[in-house]
């Protein structure tokens, strides 16, 4: 009976993913408009938010829907108020309405946000979401960025010049590029080993600025470190947040290094970890059998973590092994 269970639950995974590589994927580039600029507004700009808006979640919920029932992407006037004011805020500039400022925070949005050449946009809030990607570059104007509490992997702030406060605390992020930035008292933060970085900075606050480091599941924050491979601030001296694992160090106005790098211990591999994230999920089962249908690379931490029977190949008898421990149908690894 359980194998028949497994057996369906096997074809409805793969019904899925033969769909899902099927469906057609929302693109914007120069020759393609989804919908035409309503009049008076920026083309560029709107065409960047509306692209964002459209995109949908796992179960097919727009963004913009998110933001407000009454949404219409025709209609930026329907994309959501926030507090007293509308969450998209626009200025007149040389004739045109061009994005001034965003609020989308803790609306759970998803997928990939760019405003990349929004030149009037000088406040972004898309904090506490589910974002994978976010392009800022050519951001001219950008002088406030919080998009902490997100999926993001990489951040580049590097040449947003005015910016003057950036929350990217509690992300994914292994690199952060805050070059060619005055206000910034860094150039780049960085993780070496198994764990992720965030910082903080707020001129505004007697300039004070803070770097996190959280290590993956098995592994252990060491400390901060300069280029030169110096130790600058050990574990043991930052604030260490038990509830969310992670070690916070802060200081005020400038210090005398540009670069961080966080560095870890390495983390012992969790058996079907295919994503790497410290533990095995239906994602971990779906990534690797996508892996397995070349939909997806066979990275080589794949290949270590996903060998599930020990037989030197990966391959859907790993992934079935995976789904089952998944399903708690079967609690140790056996070999076929």
């Amino acid at each position: 009976m359980k194998k028949r269970i497994l057996a369906a639950v096997i074809a409805a995974v793969f019904a899925v993913l033969n769909v899902a590589s099927a469906l057609p994927v929302f693109a914007l580039d120069e020759s393609t408009t989804r919908y035409p600029t309503p009049e008076g507004y920026n083309d560029h700009d709107y065409q960047k938010l509306v692209a964002f808006l459209e995109q949908t979640d796992d179960e097919g919920v727009k963004n913009g829907e998110k933001l407000s029932e009454d949404y219409d992407p025709i209609d930026p006037e329907t994309w959501g108020t926030y507090w007293d004011g509308q969450r998209f805020q626009w200025i007149e500039s040389y004739g045109e309405l061009r994005i001034q400022t965003i609020y989308v925070d803790w609306c759970g949005l998803c997928g990939t946000l760019d405003v990349s050449g929004c030149t009037a946009l000088d406040f972004l809030d898309c904090g506490n979401n589910k974002l994978t990607e976010l392009d800022v570059s050519g951001c001219t104007a950008l002088e406030e960025l919080w998009c902490s509490g997100n999926n993001l992997t990489t951040l580049d702030v590097s040449n947003n010049t005015a910016l003057q406060t950036l929350h990217c605390h509690f992300n994914n992020l292994t690199e952060l590029d805050l070059s060619h930035n005055s206000h910034l008292p860094l150039d780049c933060v960085k993780s070496e080993g198994n764990g992720t970085i965030g910082y903080g900075h707020f001129e505004e606050q007697y300039d004070v600025a803070s770097v996190t480091a959280v290590p993956h599941s098995g592994a252990e924050f060491i400390g901060w470190f300069n280029e030169a491979g110096e130790l600058i601030v050990s574990a043991d001296d930052c604030y260490y947040n038990y509830d969310e694992n992670q070690y916070s160090w802060q200081w005020y106005g400038s210090i005398n290094e540009t670069v961080l790098i966080a560095k870890f211990t390495e983390a012992e591999p969790i058996p079907g970890d295919a994503d790497g994230d410290g533990e095995l999920t239906n994602e971990d089962v779906l990534l690797l059998m996508r892996a397995v249908m070349e939909l997806e690379e066979m990275t080589e931490d794949m290949i270590a973590n996903c060998d599930m029977n020990g037989d030197g190949v990966v391959n859907f008898t790993d992934a079935l092994i995976m789904l089952r421990m998944v399903l708690n149908t079967q609690p140790n690894i056996v070999a076929y």
